[in-house]
Parts: C-alpha cells; structure tokens; sequence
C-alpha cells in the first residue's frame, strides 16, 4: 500500500494531464463530464457461438461508439473504430452472422453511458478458464478502486500472472464497461491501455470524481 500523500501527487499528476488531455480532445472532455453510473458487468460464459450478432455504430458527443450483441448480452464494444473490423468477434464469432440493428444495441447503449441507475449489464465473454477467471475478478472491482496487475491475478486465483494479467487486459473485449482501466503498475505508473493512455486517464479521473480513489490496492 502505498502513503495517502504519494497517491493524492498521484492523482494531482492526473488532473494535470487531463487539463492538456481535455483541451485538445474534446470527445474526452465531454466523456469525463458524463453524469451517467458507472454499470456493473456480469460475465456469463458463452459455450455455444451465437447464430446472429447484432451491431450498430453510435455518434455521440463523446466519440464514435459501436456495440455488438444479441438481446440479451453485450459482447463486445469499440470506441472510434470502423464497424466490422473488431478482431475479438472476427476470431472468436467467425460463423455468426452480423446483422446492423439499432433497435437492439440501442438498449445496451443507454445502459453503458446514459443511465442514471447503477444497473448491472450482461457480459457475454469466450475465452480460456484463464480468460474468464481475470475478467471476472476485475467485473468485482468497485468504481474509483484501482488494482494492481499482481493483485488481480491473486484476486482471481492466481499468484505471479502479471504478464498474463497485462494480455487479458489487452484482450478485454469490453473496455469501460469491464473495467481494465482500473488495472495499474504496482509502483502505481499507469501502465498500457490498448485504448490509449489518455483514454486511461480519463476514465479513472471520471470514476473518482477528479478526487483520490476510495480505495487502493496495489501493493
């Protein structure tokens, strides 16, 4: 654990950043302005492929954001991408069908970034023992709790997996809503985002209000 006073320089490090991050991209600025909860993710395993996966692509102030799902889960969610290039649905999903469907990624939407509820979303994730054990652990973490990589991998099981921890990450085919950018270094530097680290930023800052994290784990 490391001292209040070396997270509160931290924290004030951050802010500085999201100053300079803000003023040159306003997607982000309007992102760390979100008034809406944080949603809670519950990963259901999926053991058999889905025949139709529904997507759509959403402009909003805070970016470009395309959902893929079916009507009950969300599986996977891109930020500015082109539609149809998600490499986690390619690879994992090579047989469903994808089908543009506003009316159904509609709702998974609204409850990722427009509600005023804390509601918990359906997950539905493939992948390895390994795979689904990480996001699950992490799915636990409470909104402005940051934990190391260490920590995580201990958390679901598994004692010196930082490097296979760092992979999962990577791999997280839900990022926001399954939340990796809670996942930092031991020495609390940042560490890699494979949205971009000033996405990382900026997320962590919104969950804590600007403010020091409720709780820190990541000794």
């Amino acid at each position: 654990m490391k001292n209040n006073n070396f997270v509160n320089t931290k924290i004030s490090r951050l802010n500085e950043k999201a100053f300079e991050i803000t003023k040159q991209n306003k997607t982000l600025k309007y992102f760390l302005e979100l008034k809406s909860a944080q949603p809670k993710p519950v990963i259901e395993k999926i053991e058999i492929n889905p025949q139709i996966i529904y997507f759509y692509t959403f402009d909003s102030d805070f970016g470009e954001i395309t959902i893929f799902c079916d009507k009950s889960k969300i599986f996977a969610v891109d930020f500015d991408k082109m539609p149809l290039k998600n490499s986690y649905i390619s690879k994992t999903f090579p047989d469903s069908q994808l089908v543009q469907s506003k009316k159904f990624c509609k709702k998974f939407y609204e409850e990722l970034f427009l509600s005023n509820k804390e509601i918990s979303v359906k997950a539905g994730i493939k992948g390895s023992h390994f795979f689904i054990k990480i996001l699950s652990a992490l799915s636990d973490t409470n909104p402005g709790e940051l934990i190391s990589y260490k920590k995580l991998g201990e958390k679901a099981g598994f004692s010196n997996a930082q490097r296979a921890v760092g992979t999962a990450m990577k791999n997280n085919p839900l990022p926001y809503l399954i939340p990796c950018h809670r996942v930092i270094k031991s020495d609390l530097r940042l560490g890699f985002y494979s949205g971009g680290i000033e996405r990382k930023i900026i997320y962590i800052l919104r969950e804590n209000n600007q403010s020091v994290p409720k709780n820190i784990s990541a000794s």
